[in-house]
């Protein structure tokens, strides 16, 4: 269960794209679009780690469209 799982809005504005979580915790998280990649910040808020099972975090997390 290393994994992070969560239901929200996403917001974009230029190259931020703010991810605000729905659940039980306060999750906010600015992150950044850059040449087809979104790069959450290394720090997120303490809220999000609701969101992630055993050793999984958000921080830092890049995700690239194929």
């Amino acid at each position: 269960m290393h994994s992070c799982s969560g239901a929200g809005t996403a917001a974009q504005e230029g190259n931020k794209l703010t991810l605000t979580m729905t659940g039980d915790e306060s999750c906010a998280i600015d992150a950044i679009i850059e040449s087809g990649k979104v790069t959450l910040p290394s720090t997120v808020p303490e809220g999000c780690a609701y969101y992630c099972g055993a050793q999984a975090k958000l921080g830092g997390a890049a995700f690239e469209k194929k």
